[in-house]
């Protein structure tokens, strides 16, 4: 064999590998397109679902002042709206709304710790039960005395619904195991009279 005839088998080597290597660089991306439109199908399945699911919507705002008697007040309004496709309850039974004075433990880092003002925030009984039909909004206000000047957390919170959980859910033997609940909050500082 010649030089020629050497430098042919080579040629015809490399040619060979170079189809073989963009044979496999082909189903490589075969597959990786395949996985991508796979990911793409299952995300819009999930997208699908939830949008079947009970979605609420939940947003508190608060602001402090204080009345001429030098009482001080914090004012809070929860609004709650439906972004889901479903209509769903909201449970208002277990007093949704909770106010806890910000207390900051020592240390290198202040860690807020919240403990529940036991306060008596009820909603007239015609109201305990809020049926919200898809993208209607229904608002719940509070007016609570403050006992004393302090940072103070406004929280609003609602479990989910009997029918919501279950919609949610997969695994229905979790249903009473897990405290699911829609809820928001806030801080808010009330101040000593200036």
């Amino acid at each position: 064999m010649n030089r020629k005839e050497h430098l042919e088998i080579i040629r015809e080597i490399l040619t060979i590998a170079a189809l073989f290597m963009g044979g496999v660089w082909a189903v490589y991306q075969s597959a990786m397109l395949y996985k991508n439109d796979i990911a793409k199908l299952n995300l819009q399945k999930l997208q699908k679902e939830t949008n079947y699911q009970p979605v609420m919507d939940v947003k508190v705002t608060a602001n402090s002042w204080q009345a001429r008697s030098g009482e001080r007040f914090i004012e809070a309004t929860a609004t709650v709206k439906n972004v889901g496709l479903l209509k769903d309850t909201l449970d208002l039974t277990n007093k949704p709304f909770r106010i806890y004075p910000v207390v900051f433990k020592e240390g290198s880092l202040p860690v807020p710790t919240k403990a529940w003002i036991k306060a008596d925030i009820s909603f007239p009984e015609k109201t305990l039960q809020s049926t919200l039909l898809p993208q209607a909004a229904q608002s719940y206000r509070l007016l609570y005395k403050a006992p004393k000047a302090g940072l103070y957390y406004v929280q609003f919170k609602v479990p989910l619904s009997q029918k919501g959980r279950e919609q949610w859910l997969l695994d229905k033997t979790q249903l009473k195991k897990l405290n699911l609940e829609w809820s928001d909050g806030i801080y808010v500082d009330v101040k000593l009279k200036e």
